[in-house]
């Protein structure tokens, strides 16, 4: 999916909303609240952005947490947290894309630091076609730890540390948690806009076809 960048939704920024629930991909529920936070608006406007959303089918109503509405996304939902905005790009770049990330997922073993290492990576969306212009490449990923259980804690915590303390700024308390296996993508990607990694769990939310593009022999990996 590919969106205008200067577009809105519901009246509030489109991409702002895109952001919102490209987070709730990894946060599987939400409530008003969440969004009223992420989008700073005011309560009537996070309402009104939370009723378009469910009249357009984008998410839909779950188990309500202490009686307050809670939400979740739909195939839909997950598609519009996985859109673009970002102008297409020509075959022939995205081919030397794939090919670098190919060879980076290769690297990740020696790269010792990391706490994680790539097992598997997919790739779905316009780029199994044969489109001219693609809007970018999509990888969902597959990792497994590089440390034993009783250690893998304290090695998490070294790289959120060192992160924290080299500047890096953390979208929120899920990113931060996550950043061992983020930082991993994020070498993966080396600093391409048009790289986008997932879950495996969210190409079966999905159910499009993918093509797997690399894998280790080593064993199964945690998702």
């Amino acid at each position: 999916m590919h969106l205008n960048p200067k577009s809105k939704l519901y009246g509030q920024p489109a991409i702002m909303v895109r952001d919102f629930l490209r987070e709730v991909i990894g946060m599987r529920v939400f409530d008003t609240e969440d969004l009223f936070r992420w989008l700073e608006c005011s309560s009537a406007e996070a309402h009104a952005v939370v009723a378009g959303l469910l009249a357009d089918a984008y998410i839909e109503p779950t188990t309500p947490r202490g009686g307050d509405p809670r939400y979740c996304l739909t195939v839909k939902g997950t598609q519009l947290g996985l859109a673009s905005f970002a102008p297409r790009l020509k075959r022939a770049a995205a081919e030397q894309l794939l090919a670098a990330v190919i060879a980076r997922a290769g690297a990740t073993e020696a790269q010792r630091p990391f706490v994680f290492q790539v097992t598997k990576i997919a790739l779905f969306g316009s780029m199994l076609g044969d489109a001219a212009f693609v809007p970018e490449l999509d990888f969902p990923m597959k990792v497994r730890s590089a440390f034993t259980d009783e250690t893998l804690a304290a090695a998490e915590q070294r790289r959120i540390d060192l992160a924290a303390h080299g500047g890096k700024r953390f979208q929120s308390m899920v990113h931060l948690i996550a950043w061992p296996r983020y930082e991993v993508a994020e070498y993966l990607k080396g600093g391409a806009r048009y790289v986008k990694f997932h879950s495996f769990s969210e190409l079966d939310e999905l159910g499009c076809p993918f093509k797997i593009v690399y894998e280790r022999p080593e064993g199964d990996a945690t998702t």
